[in-house]
């Protein structure tokens, strides 16, 4: 296994089905996914599956993220979340939808 191969198992196992709260305690979905920078094999964003009757995946940088006991913590509304770009689970961002979703969380 390729050290690339080793992070995105590990990113995977620390995030994958974790509860994601707003930092009022406001719980907005679990995460579904993590997607991995092709090129560092570095964890970049968190795919959350919101909480909701329909099912809506959102993607947030794994950069504003913190863990406590567990959770993961996000310095965000449920409304800016879902008003994020959609993704699609269990596929890489194109380079296009990339930027869509800095733009959206203001990261460049």
């Amino acid at each position: 296994m390729t050290t690339r191969n080793r992070k995105t198992c590990k990113a995977l196992e620390r995030y994958l089905g974790r509860e994601v709260h707003a930092a009022d305690g406001t719980l907005l979905g679990h995460v579904s996914d993590v997607l991995v920078d092709v090129r560092s094999g570095t964890a970049d964003w968190l795919v959350v599956l919101l909480v909701g009757p329909l099912p809506r995946h959102r993607a947030i940088p794994l950069r504003m993220s913190i863990e406590v006991t567990g959770r993961v913590l996000v310095p965000t509304s449920r409304a800016a979340l879902r008003a994020a770009p959609a993704v699609r689970p269990g596929r890489a961002l194109s380079a296009p939808e990339e930027r869509r979703q800095r733009r959206h969380w203001s990261e460049g």
